[in-house]
């Protein structure tokens, strides 16, 4: 359904931006609360000890928002409830598998073939290499429950498995993987008209908005579990947007990406490069002294 500028939709825009927002600051207190109470932190890029796999309140409103759509669907008919329902089996899947590597995995191994070479050489499965098999099985799962046929559901399903772990790469420092969310959103948001792909997009405005702060003054970590979540959320919006032709070229960059950050550094090609060093750091100094500040206080 295109859109059609007018007093409903705005309500209804705001509405939806507002569950995301609303609903993910106030869980994060009380999720960085109970997640040191219960052990759950990880040092970050500045060896400090914080909560990992917050994330996870990420994907809170999105199930909120299903089971409203669901529930008034005979009066809120611009989304397609089984769009949406496959929406929501593919993220929560993906933080799902993100959530087993944050509580369970380990990070002395990196990169696709370094899990692989786990498994071969001795002969275990990680949670690494389990989440990127489970991903790309659920994505192609995914694919089809949105009627692609043929090899578009391979391009389809490998597209969003690669957009999610594109994410999920990102998650080094605070703040860069959420401004990569933001990046691509606002390309989404240019290019797209249809209700049924801005709504949710709005949703998750809502919920990297309210997460960006306590994300860029380190006081808890995306972790796997919301890096899946949100990059899951972006491959499906991008496979629902894009024709196969697009799609395809989405696929290349994307695989490209991989095999470069499988081979190099990521951090250290945004260090080299004065834009992207400027972009990355952006309110990331200010947000470190100001989250020292509390620590001293």
């Amino acid at each position: 359904m295109t859109v059609v500028p007018n007093k409903e939709f705005t309500l209804l825009a705001l509405l939806v931006f507002g569950i995301g927002y609303g609903m993910t600051r106030m869980m994060i207190p009380f999720a960085r609360k109970r997640f040191v109470q219960a052990g759950w932190v990880r040092e970050n890029w500045q060896k400090k000890s914080i909560p990992s796999g917050v994330g996870f309140v990420c994907a809170v409103p999105f199930l909120l928002f299903g089971v409203l759509l669901i529930r008034f669907s005979t009066y809120f008919p611009v989304i397609p409830v089984n769009e949406y329902s496959a929406l929501l089996i593919w993220s929560s899947g993906m933080t799902l598998f993100g959530w087993l590597d944050d509580r369970f995995g380990t990070r002395d191994v990196g990169g696709f073939l370094g899990h692989l070479r786990k498994l071969m050489i001795e002969g275990e499965m990680t949670t690494g290499l389990l989440k990127a098999i489970g991903g790309a099985a659920l994505s192609l799962g995914v694919a089809i429950l949105l009627n692609r046929e043929g090899y578009v559901v391979l391009i389809d399903g490998m597209t969003m498995a690669l957009m999610a772990n594109a994410i999920n790469l990102l998650d080094v420092k605070p703040g860069r993987a959420i401004k990569g969310v933001i990046l691509v959103g606002i390309s989404i948001l240019i290019v797209s008209r249809s209700v049924d792909i801005l709504l949710p997009l709005l949703l998750l405005f809502g919920v990297i908005l309210a997460f960006f702060p306590a994300d860029m003054a380190g006081q808890v970590m995306l972790g796997d579990t919301g890096a899946n979540f949100l990059g899951a959320v972006l491959g499906f919006l991008l496979v629902r947007m894009l024709d196969v032709p697009e799609t395809c070229m989405l696929l290349a960059g994307l695989m490209l990406f991989h095999i470069y950050t499988e081979f190099h550094s990521l951090s250290e090609l945004i260090e080299n490069n004065r834009f992207l060093r400027w972009l990355d750091e952006w309110g990331r100094g200010q947000s470190d002294q100001e989250n020292d500040d509390q620590q001293v206080a």
